[in-house]
């Protein structure tokens, strides 16, 4: 179905993973142990790495850890001192930390429990993904349409005309943009 108008078929904007948790203040980074050789030698040499952002524990953990974003679905059980934290990574032996309901300006960082972290890390990799795995779907009928035409206008989007076809679609995004054409290419076969 072809339209005189250049409509645009809004989609919900791509933003990566890592792209939002840099514009985030706060990162929750999760490392599961006991750490692999190749871990604890990305750990030993992240603190000497020139562009290391925080401290050198902050860049071994943040070099070994996988990000997870801050989210609604896990709850904060508590707060701790982060000074403790980095004493007790640092201790030979066992360490004690004091853990308070309420945050305060010493006790600013927040606990959460492990199993709500693990159900967030496995809602983001299925994310990722399924991302992938409609990229995949995306390159795939790029592949198939080789001679297809694709225009960027100028800020505004992309229009895709497929080969073989007299009008195209658009898109604010080039991959909205393939969206569009594969649906419209599903919906003329019927």
């Amino acid at each position: 179905m072809c339209s005189s108008e250049n409509e645009l078929i809004h989609d919900v904007r791509q933003v990566h993973l890592e792209e939002l948790i840099m514009k985030n203040e706060e990162q929750f980074v999760m490392v599961r142990l006991p750490l692999s050789d190749e871990q604890r030698m990305l750990a030993n040499e992240a603190p000497y790495k020139p562009d290391r952002k925080g401290s050198a524990l902050e860049a071994s953990i943040l070099a070994i850890g996988t990000p997870i974003l801050p989210c609604a679905d896990v709850e904060t059980v508590g707060y701790v001192n982060p000074d403790d934290i980095q004493k007790s990574a640092l201790s030979l032996g066992f360490a004690v930390i004091e853990v308070r309901e309420m945050p305060d300006p010493v006790y600013s960082e927040a606990l959460v429990r492990r199993t709500d972290m693990e159900a967030q890390v496995a809602k983001v990799a299925a994310e990722k993904d399924a991302e992938i795995a409609r990229d995949s779907e995306r390159l795939d009928w790029i592949e198939r349409h080789r001679a297809t035409q694709a225009v960027h206008l100028n800020g505004s989007g992309w229009h895709i005309v497929p080969d073989g076809e007299s009008c195209g679609v658009d898109g604010e995004t080039f991959r909205a943009a393939v969206d569009a054409a594969m649906k419209a290419e599903r919906e003329a076969q019927g």
